[in-house]
């Protein structure tokens, strides 16, 4: 009867799609650049910070509470060290722990991004290893001598991924960011080192497998090649493809002055924003920072500034970590900048997480 009466009536349209997780955490980024709102972030905040860590016993904390009190609304994580099979990250994180922080904050109303610093597939080394020079990504490609190693890198990387749930059972969305700051040569598949060719196909394979085979439909897919000497071109010859990128952003710190920082950043966000709109997708400052933070009022004075006028879904700074004194960028309880801080995240333009989750 329901065919016949829809035969009669011309068709019946079929009913929409149910939006994936990944949907939903986009049209969540874009609610908040509609309303003005850049979300702060910080790396491993609730993993570990200035002279402390959660594991071993640790409790929860998070420096970014301590002093604004409240949450971060991103939480960065870093999956550096998955691919080899082992336990903790990088940064010495344990993963459980991180898939933990990860349904945490979720379940809080934040929003998670994904880092991976893998291995040299070729040397054995770290990201950081440029050592075996050229075609270390080719080789991951169809044909190449680390192939099967590339399969089963990424095939623990799907295990994660899909692992992430909340407590109906549904898969967390994350943005996940692989293969940054192309454009640099300090890491192995940094454009030195790396065709366009070669890295558009690293990247189509890494997404082919992810989203293709193991349907993984919680990623929110960023590139952040970076503008530099070595590829002005990583928003064009290095481009991955429309239909695999989500999100478009900019790995940029501060090594000079303030004043210098503020202007850099205007620049390259200024060219990065007509990328964005040219090509639909959303835009994120996807790390920044200023180690130690020398300059006490650098958020409301060189950050802040930075970000004004442009639609930036998120700002991501850099972690605290808890083993290296000078090594942190953002504030803890009694840092000089932490006065400023607060007076950085009260502005109406920036949200935490309780914030952020009313946006939703």
């Amino acid at each position: 009867m329901t065919v016949l009466l829809c035969a009669a009536l011309g068709g019946c349209a079929r009913p929409a799609a149910e939006p994936t997780p990944a949907d939903r955490l986009k049209t969540h980024l874009s609610r908040c650049v509609e309303q003005g709102k850049v979300l702060f972030g910080h790396q491993d905040d609730l993993f570990y910070g200035k002279n402390w860590h959660r594991w071993d016993g640790g409790g929860e904390h998070s420096d970014i509470r301590a002093v604004a009190g409240d949450y971060p609304a991103v939480l960065g994580v870093e999956l550096g060290g998955i691919e080899l099979g082992n336990e903790r990250s990088l940064d010495h994180v344990p993963f459980a722990l991180i898939r933990e922080g990860i349904a945490e904050h979720h379940r809080r109303g934040g929003i998670v991004v994904v880092s991976w610093h893998p291995a040299n597939p070729a040397s054995g080394g770290d990201s950081w290893d440029v050592t075996a020079g050229e075609g270390v990504a080719a080789s991951l490609l169809d044909g190449g001598a680390n192939r099967a190693k590339g399969r089963e890198w990424l095939r623990r990387l799907g295990d994660f991924f899909d692992s992430l749930r909340d407590d109906d059972g549904r898969r967390i969305p994350v943005v996940w960011r692989p293969w940054h700051e192309l454009a640099g040569n300090w890491f192995w598949w940094g454009a030195p080192y790396c065709t366009a060719d070669d890295y558009k196909a690293l990247w189509r394979t890494t997404y082919d497998y992810l989203v293709g085979e193991r349907g993984l439909d919680n990623l929110v897919w960023a590139v952040s090649p970076g503008f530099t000497e070595y590829c002005t071109t990583g928003y064009t010859d290095y481009w991955p493809g429309d239909d695999c990128v989500d999100l478009v952003g900019i790995d940029i710190y501060q090594y000079g002055t303030s004043a210098e920082f503020t202007d850099l950043t205007r620049r390259h966000l200024s060219q990065l924003a007509a990328v964005a709109a040219a090509r639909g997708k959303l835009l994120a400052l996807t790390e920044t920072g200023c180690e130690a933070l020398p300059d006490a009022r650098w958020w409301t004075g060189a950050l802040l500034p930075a970000l004004e006028g442009f639609p930036v879904a998120y700002v991501l700074t850099w972690r605290n970590a808890w083993d290296r004194p000078a090594h942190y960028y953002a504030p803890f309880e009694g840092e000089a900048s932490a006065d400023d801080f607060r007076a950085f995240v009260a502005d109406e333009r920036i949200a935490l997480l309780g914030e952020c989750n009313e946006l939703q």
